[in-house]
């Protein structure tokens, strides 16, 4: 991981200092081609390749993620805020989508084959088709330009907490309705499998009503596949809220990387790239521990 993450950022074309010859009008009084070599040299990129690769190595042992190039910054001080914004992006919007497609996912397995299955179905699918960008846009416009009821500028740029949720209320929400499709499809498909068991239909046999039966029996036993699947959905969920951060100009990891990429920014983009990483690494294997915490016959394979 730490290999791919280091060949695929020297790969791009171009180098740190290039933001600066596309903008010299701002800078070119006191840069020239000195200067530039002394920033280089300072930077460690006049160095071979794989002394770079050396260092950086060195650097991710030290927990030294270095020091941003177009930040002139300490990368973990540039990184921090943004990263706690989408967190709370995420898991905010990962919160609704579970309260929404839990639910639903086990009702309309239970109701399988009914117009309710139907209907629940088809709206999932008409949700999951819908660009992710496509559905910011429409939010953006109703709430935001017509509705007035979140602002237009300035987003989620407030420094109190209650001022950051409620910037973040909004693109959450629509983070959760690109992202409730396809855990609800896997509810669905997950009780729908334990359905067919038969101590479904002895728990039938024996009068149990359908609440009962439906949530602390079958869902109970199909909650292990459905832990683990939303632990990887959770890993991959900052790259999916990267439209939604875009559209709404809200200041999260994603819209930090574009910055570092625009800017060619080497230790920020090392930084991000391997944040992002660790994260689905993490999801995965999370997810394993989930599968045996929750199911105990995974215990003795």
């Amino acid at each position: 991981m730490l290999t791919l993450n280091f060949v695929l950022v020297r790969i791009m074309p171009g180098s740190p200092l290039d933001y600066l010859s596309e903008n010299p009008e701002a800078v070119a009084p006191l840069m020239n081609d000195e200067i530039k070599s002394l920033l280089l040299s300072y930077y460690g990129l006049d160095k071979p390749l794989h002394v770079q690769f050396i260092d950086y190595l060195a650097g991710v042992v030290r927990g030294d993620l270095g020091h941003s190039i177009y930040y002139a910054q300490p990368v973990t001080v540039v990184i921090l805020p943004y990263l706690m914004r989408s967190l709370i992006l995420v898991f905010m919007g990962f919160a609704i989508t579970l309260a929404i497609s839990l639910p639903l996912g086990v009702l309309s397995a239970w109701k399988r084959s009914s117009k309710l299955d139907t209907f629940l179905t088809s709206i999932m699918v008409t949700v999951e088709s819908m660009p992710p960008f496509f559905v910011a846009m429409m939010f953006l416009l109703l709430f935001v330009y017509k509705l007035r009821m979140f602002p237009l500028t300035g987003y989620a740029y407030r420094e109190s907490l209650t001022g950051i949720l409620y910037c973040a209320l909004l693109p959450s929400i629509v983070f959760a309705l690109c992202e409730v499709g396809g855990i609800y499809y896997f509810v669905r498909n997950a009780v729908l499998e334990v359905i067919g068991e038969e101590f479904v239909l002895l728990a039938k046999a024996k009068g149990l009503k359908d609440r009962i039966l439906m949530f602390r029996h079958v869902f109970r036993v199909a909650l292990p596949a459905i832990s683990a699947r939303i632990s990887i959905f959770l890993g991959f969920s900052f790259a999916s809220s990267m439209f939604v951060e875009y559209v709404f100009t809200y200041p999260g990891i994603m819209t930090l990387l574009t910055i570092a990429y625009d800017n060619y920014d080497y230790p920020l983009l090392h930084a991000i790239l391997l944040i992002l990483m660790s994260v689905i690494i993490f999801a995965n294997m999370l997810a394993d521990l989930v599968m045996v915490i929750a199911d105990p016959r995974t215990r003795t394979e």
